[in-house]
């Protein structure tokens, strides 16, 4: 008896995964119960892609020295996959097994970030790498155009501010590849599993979701020296530990030449006080004893939404 090829859907932007690697396994039909023996089947090859992908990254012999803490990323492989298909699955009445061989595509940057916080990894995903994200409503929007339409200039400006001190912040094609603007958007409203999900198949330590909104002071011609007050509220979610690290709102009021030079000088005095105030309590956070963080469950979310900051 023999299972048709599945496959499961691929994104057709570019992601962060690697080139898809080959992997099977065969396993014993327990009870006659050929579908869990499937799973498990699928279960196993994944394990198998994993491990090929840390040894081809770590070389064998460090891959065997570090054998014992790299269990914890081998028990879990489905976090590293972004996707998989059948090349080949068929199920065995004589011998009563059921074998699988996949094409399995990992998240390289997640199983980079996954060595680099175990300690056995220098280079790319040793560093810290941080997710920015803001929602921004400028002074002469009647409606905010969409999420991924936008350039948020209070975005760029935290994103740089954070740069420059030190951190490896995740370019945001990067994350337009991976997620679909629904669910960045549910992530800024306080989905805390959305928010974490996104730092992780980012290969992510940190991410930061906000929003700012600007309005301008008093009444003018369109045209012409204008006053902007701009206010930004973020958050900074530690993708390991599934919480809340640090949140804030400031703002900041700028005259300028015109309406949009007004709002930039704004919207980027203000992210210079929220960048103080962050790099100040990531430092904080990282002197504090690391513990064990379990995975959050869908249901988990934000004890508020961005809008409430």
């Amino acid at each position: 008896m023999a299972a048709a090829p599945l496959a499961r859907a691929q994104s057709e932007t570019p992601d962060l995964a690697g080139a898809p690697l080959e992997a099977g396994a065969v396993v014993a039909v327990r009870g006659g119960d050929f579908v869990k023996a499937r799973g498990r089947a699928v279960d196993e090859a994944l394990k198998k892609a994993l491990e090929e992908a840390l040894r081809e990254k770590m070389g064998e012999e460090e891959y065997a020295a570090n054998a014992k803490s790299l269990s914890p990323l081998l028990a879990n492989p489905e976090r590293y996959v972004r996707s998989y298909r059948f090349l080949d699955a068929s199920d065995h009445l004589d011998k009563m097994t059921s074998e699988v061989l996949l094409s399995v595509s990992l998240y390289n940057e997640a199983v980079e970030r996954a060595l680099g916080d175990l300690g056995v990894l220098s280079g790319p995903g040793a560093g810290s790498k941080i997710v920015v994200l803001i929602r921004e409503a400028g002074a002469a929007d009647e409606a905010p155009p969409q999420f991924w339409e936008q350039n948020p200039i209070s975005e760029a400006a935290l994103a740089g501010l954070l740069g420059q001190s030190g951190m490896q912040v995740v370019p945001r094609e990067r994350i337009r590849a991976l997620f679909p603007e629904d669910q960045v958007q549910k992530a800024l409203e306080g989905d805390m599993a959305l928010a974490v999900r996104i730092g992780w198949k980012a290969g992510a330590d940190t991410v930061i979701l906000g929003n700012a909104v600007s309005t301008r002071l008093g009444e003018g011609p369109e045209a012409g020296p204008a006053s902007v007050r701009s206010i930004l509220s973020v958050k900074a979610i530690s993708v390991r530990r599934s919480t809340v690290i640090a949140a804030k709102s400031d703002f900041a009021q700028a005259q300028g030449d015109d309406l949009p030079m007004a709002e930039k000088m704004a919207l980027e005095s203000a992210s210079g006080k929220i960048s103080g105030f962050l790099i100040s309590s990531f430092n904080r956070f990282q002197e504090q004893k690391p513990g064990t963080a379990a995975r959050p469950r869908p249901t988990e979310s934000l004890p508020m939404t961005a809008n409430d900051l």
